[in-house]
């Protein structure tokens, strides 16, 4: 399984209409393609106005059918210059292999705290063995659903983990959670030397469709 992902920056000028627009669009993507399309918010971690949009597919192959689809829907083709005017720049894509999940799946949760490194050298297997037991000691530790899984294009060898909770309330118990788990801090001091230094990005996101 592949998680999709494509994120864009409103104009500051533009935030509201470029939200309704956004999740307007996630919505008519989803009827098109038969792909369910999420739309996230960046809170913390990101350029202000951050916006992502996120699917679920099974291949490379249905995402290119996915875009076939789109790209022959009149109506959709209608509503792309309107991006134009209210987001900055040219969106950037991402796809991510997913290796692994925990908790009961399916679940979308409210809220998104996504962390990404790049393996360093030499160390990939040594980082995706570390990556997996963290990221099983984590789900077990806060009890929220996620995903872990390595990014197929962009920086190489870059891993990804995602947890979702419902409410910022279980985003904080979460924290606490690994804050008091002396096990955990243990588990992040030995992944040290096993990624790019710098390389480590962490995001906060709410859905909003």
């Amino acid at each position: 399984m592949y998680l999709f992902t494509r994120t864009a920056t409103f104009k500051p000028e533009r935030a509201v209409d470029a939200a309704a627009w956004a999740v307007d669009i996630a919505a008519q993507v989803s009827s098109i393609t038969g792909l369910e399309v999420r739309t996230w918010s960046v809170l913390y971690g990101a350029p202000l106005n951050t916006v992502t949009w996120s699917c679920s597919v099974e291949s490379h192959a249905e995402m290119g059918a996915a875009g076939e689809k789109l790209q022959a829907d009149p109506g959709y083709l209608a509503r792309i210059p309107e991006s134009a005017e209210l987001f900055d720049g040219a969106p950037s894509d991402a796809l991510t292999q997913v290796l692994a999940t925990v908790g009961e799946g399916g679940h979308t949760g409210g809220f998104a705290s996504v962390v990404s490194a790049q393996c360093a050298g030499g160390r990939m297997a040594a980082a995706a063995e570390w990556g997996l037991d963290t990221f099983q000691h984590v789900g077990a530790v806060t009890g929220l659903d996620g995903a872990f899984g390595r990014g197929m294009y962009g920086p190489w060898a870059t891993l990804g983990w995602i947890s979702l909770a419902d409410s910022l309330d279980q985003v904080d118990a979460a924290e606490a959670a690994m804050a008091g788990d002396a096990s955990y801090i243990d588990r992040i001091d030995r992944g040290g030397d096993l990624f790019v230094p710098g390389s480590a990005q962490s995001r906060l996101s709410q859905r909003i469709g």
